[in-house]
């Protein structure tokens, strides 16, 4: 992984707290995870005003509180450095991955993706 200097230009970039990570911490307990197949891998990261290219680092899962027991609200944060020289940490939802033994096009988000509105459980 290289580690680039904050261009000029990118230096006002965190204008609000929301633009580097979606949501809260769900509470103190976390895990780190390192996916040795993303680690170093290109990849774009979705805010909620810009899409930047980056490098995925390593994730970190939460643990021991209550909103990750309940499968709607179970993240994953991805530490993502952005070509800016900026920290992003997104959830998969905003994330795109450049993998080029499947990647055939440039990056981009799908379009037209429902999300599930059904919860299934076993019993």
């Amino acid at each position: 992984v290289t580690f680039i200097p904050v261009p000029p230009e990118h230096e006002d970039w965190h204008t609000s707290p929301e633009e580097a990570q979606t949501w809260d911490c769900y509470g103190v307990g976390f895990t780190v995870i390192e996916y040795p197949y993303l680690v170093g891998l290109r990849c774009l990261a979705k805010t909620d005003t810009l899409v930047q290219p980056g490098q995925h680092l390593f994730s970190v899962a939460p643990v021991g509180d209550s909103f990750s027991a309940v499968p709607d609200q179970a993240k994953e944060y991805h530490f993502i450095w952005l070509d800016s020289g900026r920290l992003s940490i997104q959830p998969t939802n905003r994330l795109v991955y450049e993998e080029r033994s499947f990647t055939t096009s440039p990056m981009a988000f799908p379009r037209g993706l429902k999300r599930q509105s059904v919860v299934y459980s076993c019993e």
